[in-house]
Formats: C-alpha cells, sequence, structure tokens
C-alpha cells in the first residue's frame, strides 16, 4: 500500500508560501515606491487601494522612466 507523501506536499507548500510572501512584500514595496513617484499624477485623484489601481499605477510607473512615449497619457 503507497503511503500519501505528506512530506514532499509540506515542503511544496511551504516553498509555495515562502513565494508568496515574497511577492506580496514586493507589490508592497513597489505600491510605496508608486506611491512617493507618482504623488503628483494622483494628487486630486480619489485613493484607491483596488488591485485594478494598483495594476493600472504599476502599468504608469513602467512607462514613466521613458517619459516622452506616453507623456500625454499620463497628463490625462
Amino acid at each position: 500500500m503507497n503511503k500519501f507523501p505528506w512530506q514532499e506536499l509540506n515542503e511544496g507548500l511551504c516553498h509555495n508560501m515562502t513565494y508568496l510572501n515574497r511577492l506580496v512584500e514586493l507589490i508592497v514595496g513597489h505600491n510605496m515606491f508608486l506611491k512617493s513617484t507618482t504623488e503628483s499624477v494622483y494628487v486630486n485623484k480619489p485613493r484607491r487601494d483596488s488591485v485594478s489601481s494598483l495594476l493600472r499605477k504599476c502599468e504608469l510607473s513602467e512607462s514613466l522612466p521613458g517619459h516622452n512615449a506616453n507623456q500625454s497619457a499620463v497628463r490625462k
């Protein structure tokens, strides 16, 4: 009779939780970075912490270093 591989399952879950915790740290850290770098863009808009608004901020921040390509989109 085969035993269920609890040890492997446990190690896999621990690895996934470590990965998820790191991902959350990166998202929170990136959000803090965005808050400081995009304050002027969002200063007159209501603060929303939904996932979709965080994704929009991430997309915006990726376009900011070039600055010229999406400058008109930033102003809108």
